[in-house]
């Protein structure tokens, strides 16, 4: 199966790199999220084929979330585009 040029790879278990990145962000997802998470816990994630954009799947005790981040290649410093709890059943 081929990647779409621009499009989202598949979903993968989430890298200690990913870790880093939504542990860089967190004061950022807080913020959006409106609620004193201690920390986030990557668990998957999702990237533009050949890009910087990630979708993460995250859990902060019961909560998950949906977090994306933008990462600029020339400063590697990530940027949150969104974050959002995810509904439970």
């Amino acid at each position: 199966m081929t990647e779409e040029f621009g499009g989202w790879g598949p979903i993968q278990p989430a890298t200690p790199e990913v870790q880093d990145l939504c542990n860089k962000v967190l004061p950022q997802i807080v913020k959006k999220v409106a609620v004193n998470l201690q920390d986030v816990r990557a668990l998957k994630f999702r990237q533009i084929v050949e890009g910087q954009n990630f979708r993460i799947l995250a859990k902060s005790g019961e909560h998950y979330l949906s977090v994306y981040l933008y990462v600029p290649l020339d400063l590697n410093v990530p940027e949150l585009t969104g974050a959002e709890f995810l509904p439970t059943a």
